[in-house]
């Protein structure tokens, strides 16, 4: 996905925590950053990627997943 979307080291990181369902304050936590910086991140994922939601971008996560296990 990272190399796909061309997300961030950290936006990456971020997406990977996320997939495994972890909640925005979690992730905030295990990265020592605050909540808002997760956030800040999950913008920048979310315009390029085209989703608008947390639950579409795992979903996109999931699919993507997938369709590469074939």
């Amino acid at each position: 996905l990272e190399t796909l979307y061309g997300l961030t080291k950290r936006e990456a990181q971020i997406l990977s925590f996320l997939g495994a369902g972890n909640s925005v304050a979690t992730i905030a936590d295990r990265l020592l950053v605050s909540r808002e910086a997760v956030r800040f991140h999950l913008k920048g994922i979310f315009a390029k990627t085209g989703v608008h939601r947390q639950t579409e971008l795992v979903t996109l996560c999931n699919e993507l997943a997938v369709s590469s296990n074939r």
